[in-house]
């Protein structure tokens, strides 16, 4: 395999050595959706109250009030939103 750069194939070795599925199929055909990342999951709540104000005569007006907490699993465990990602960075 040729490698554009220098320290291209001691990166792809690295990749390689530290993802468990790659490193046990070396030199063999990987199966289809076999490395994928695991299942991410993101939860939102938001509660919502409703005031009934009375106003002049029989007329009477709603206020809402809301309040949104976003990732609550996180709050619950913080290693439940760790994603690990692959980032690579070409120079052009």
């Amino acid at each position: 395999m040729q490698f554009a750069g220098t320290g291209d194939a001691a990166v792809l070795e690295s990749y390689i050595a530290q993802d468990d599925y790659l490193n046990d199929r070396r030199w063999k055909y990987a199966e289809r959706y076999c490395a994928l990342a695991p299942w991410r999951g993101k939860w939102d709540v938001k509660f919502l109250q409703d005031h009934k104000i009375k106003a002049s005569g029989d007329k009477t007006n709603r206020i809402q009030f809301s309040i949104d907490v976003l990732n609550v699993g996180n709050l619950l465990n913080s290693d439940w939103d760790i994603m690990c990602t692959n980032l690579t960075m070409y120079n052009q």
